[in-house]
């Protein structure tokens, strides 16, 4: 499978678009630099398997900030990679370039994590040798170190020991562990992208609140994975810390969250009435900023939206006319997946996506309103 390719964020997550189409494992690849408004990020995934500015909260609390990583961001580039002058060099090529050809040629499920794709790398070392002879080669070259599991390997700067830790199977349901995923990503491609992609390819809802899912993932590549090993992977390529995190999950759900992230307790605030309830409870799937016009294409808009862009796609998938109050209009939307949940759980996860817990619903005149509702 061909990762989904996301550039620099600082850059191309403003200026450009990523389209791939897959068939059969036939792919092709085309990257191509625009000035649209609306971003989009086009994958095909295999049968198995943003970033706009975001608009303050109107509460006046300030907002959670987003997990913390565990050594600088900036120490591998001035540690470890080359002058510009160096980098265009014919005898160098970037560790993620490297990486992306082990795993499509080489038959290795190798993790980079995020942050380290940008190292400029030999080529002597890597060029017409084995392909384990050539990973052994970049971790004693450039000072990384490895995390081996049955499905993946993880590389990673010794710094961040604390990022393999991670465990998420005792977290979930079973019936996560019984599914297996084909999945490949791009350095840089946002966590709720991975997520909203998986869940579309699976047919599961995972989802994360805004501090998770604006992390950005490493170059990876998975192939027959354990669903809770390949959101590990997915956490530790993108340098989650394992006490940086929560995890809420259901047989319906897995909800991904900061450990600063208070979930409020009730969003379905007393103004419901019983007509609207019995509606709330019926299921309902959505698919905002995740687009499949056609065949096997699956289309994702890279990057947020504000909520009074989207209200009238949650009403039609959702199936009941859903509104906002004043400056909720203006909060950040990202993309995601939810599939076959009562109609109440969607509406519910939606709401935890913002950071703060002060937002809930009601009815109004057979509306639901999205309003602040100040703290429990």
């Amino acid at each position: 499978m061909t990762p989904i390719y996301a550039h620099d964020a600082s850059e191309a997550l403003l200026t450009s678009s990523t389209t791939f189409k897959d068939t059969t494992m036939n792919t092709l690849f085309q990257f191509s630099l625009h000035t649209l408004s609306a971003l989009s990020l086009t994958v095909v995934l295999s049968a198995c398997a943003t970033t706009t500015p975001k608009t303050e909260s109107p509460a006046e609390d300030p907002p959670t900030p987003a997990p913390q990583v565990t050594a600088p961001f900036s120490q591998f580039n001035q540690n470890n990679s080359d002058s510009t002058s160096a980098s265009t060099s014919k005898s160098k090529t970037s560790l993620g370039t490297v990486v992306r050809d082990l795993n499509e040629t080489g038959g290795l499920s190798l993790v980079l994590m995020n942050g380290l794709e940008n190292i400029q790398v030999s080529k002597e070392g890597t060029e017409g040798v084995a392909p384990k002879d050539s990973l052994e080669f970049l971790l004693r070259s450039y000072q990384l170190t490895r995390y081996s599991t049955d499905h993946y390997t993880f590389i990673y700067a010794p710094e961040y020991e604390v990022l393999t830790t991670l465990q998420l199977a005792k977290q979930l349901p079973k019936k996560y562990t019984q599914t297996r995923v084909d999945i490949a990503f791009g350095a840089n491609t946002p966590l709720f992208s991975a997520l909203a992609l998986i869940s579309h390819s699976t047919g599961l809802t995972l989802l994360a609140d805004q501090a998770m899912g604006d992390s950005l993932c490493g170059e990876l590549n998975l192939l027959d994975t354990p669903l809770p090993l390949a959101l590990e992977a997915l956490l530790q390529s993108a340098r989650i810390q394992p006490d940086a995190l929560k995890v809420r999950s259901s047989n319906d759900y897995i909800f991904l969250h900061s450990a600063a992230h208070p979930l409020r307790a009730k969003v379905q605030l007393a103004t419901i009435s019983e007509a609207m309830k019995k509606e709330l409870q019926e299921k309902s799937s959505i698919s905002l900023m995740v687009y499949t016009p056609a065949g096997n294409e699956v289309s994702s808009q890279l990057g947020s939206s504000k909520l009074n862009t989207v209200l009238s796609e949650l009403s039609l998938q959702l199936g009941i006319s859903v509104k906002a109050e004043g400056k909720v209009n203006q909060l950040p939307v990202n993309p995601m997946v939810m599939n076959n949940l009562p109609r109440e759980t969607v509406l519910e996860l939606f709401l935890h996506q913002w950071m703060l817990p002060i937002f809930a619903y009601e009815e109004q005149d057979g509306n639901i309103v999205l309003r602040h509702a100040g703290k429990e």
